[in-house]
């Protein structure tokens, strides 16, 4: 293991990074975030005694600089463009996604700093006929954030097999938790508690029995700090983490409306393009690797998303 890790968070102000930021500042480790602030918010940070930076990460120069004054060993790169938001532009999210991946990868080669943890997406593997899926689950996306997100992948590899870089490859599957992202481009969970809380209509995509893996996000902040912290993995590795239980649209919502004591009208309205059917992790190499499993019950999780809302309507 490391001494004196200095670990850079790339994407560290959005809903996921803030929580990894947090895990990392209370594990004792160095901890420095950078974020253009296209979606996070740098008060997302607040309270966790790190170095802010506003930074372009596809700007090579800009981020090389950064990494240099902060002596950074380890980047988080969690830096990414949403599903939703590759649908209606598509050619922004690819080109934004894979930029980021593109410079930490050549930076890396360079010297620049040691170890990359990149963070992928369950959305990689698109409609697997495999359930549960595992990290030898061959990749077969479907939407353009899925495309971005394989191509990542792929360029990471290619370093590793290529200039021996030293990197990992983590893929979350859906998450939820404070802080997630609302609106138009809001994951469902997010848009669901607002709906209620706003007497709204909830339109849903297709029938709403696909299914999907939900982990409340504090709950990967933990096995990311746990990664870096034990540098408990191979270069080249894929990791999976996620809660092993799938569960359908119709359920999730159900749960967040008896939680609420209240409910809203539900819209079915046409399949999203590329949208999957059934999507449930292999757990069990993250749980080998970090003996780690996740630790907070679904329903726990949904309570303090929505204490959250209420309190930031």
């Amino acid at each position: 293991m490391e001494t004196k890790q200095r670990i850079l968070v790339v994407g560290g102000a959005g809903f996921i990074g803030s929580h990894i930021v947090e895990a990392i500042a209370r594990s004792g480790l160095g901890c420095v975030v950078a974020d253009n602030l296209c979606t996070g918010k740098q008060e997302n940070c607040d309270g966790t005694g790190t170095s802010f930076h506003q930074c372009d990460c596809a700007d090579m120069q800009a981020l090389g600089d950064l990494l240099r004054k902060e002596t950074i060993t380890t980047v988080i790169n969690v830096a990414t463009r949403s599903l939703p938001y590759s649908l209606s532009f598509p050619f922004e999210a690819v080109r934004e996604t894979i930029g980021v991946t593109q410079a930490l990868c050549e930076l890396q080669r360079l010297g620049t700093f040691r170890t990359l943890v990149h963070l992928s997406s369950s959305e990689v593997y698109g409609q697997s006929s495999v359930v549960p899926i595992t990290e030898e689950t061959p990749p077969n996306p479907t939407t353009p954030y899925a495309a971005a997100k394989a191509a990542c992948d792929a360029i990471v590899l290619s370093y590793v097999r290529t200039f021996h870089s030293r990197s990992v490859i983590v893929r979350p599957f859906n998450q939820f938790g404070v802080r997630q992202q609302r609106g138009r481009y809001g994951a469902l969970i997010a848009r669901v508690i607002d709906a209620v809380m706003q007497k709204t209509p909830i339109t849903i995509h297709g029938s709403g029995k696909q299914t999907r893996d939900f982990l409340f996000v504090t709950d990967l902040a933990f096995a990311l700090a746990c990664l870096v912290e034990q540098d408990a993995f191979l270069s080249g590795d894929v990791i999976q983490i996620a809660s092993g239980r799938e569960r359908s649209v119709n359920e999730i919502i159900e749960t967040i409306f008896s939680l609420m004591g209240a409910r809203t009208d539900v819209v079915h309205g046409p399949d999203r393009p590329g949208d999957i059917e059934r999507q449930a992790a292999s757990i069990e190499k993250a749980s080998a690797l970090l003996s780690w499993s996740p630790a907070t019950p679904f329903e726990d999780g949904l309570r303090q998303t929505i204490d959250w809302h209420r309190a930031h309507p």
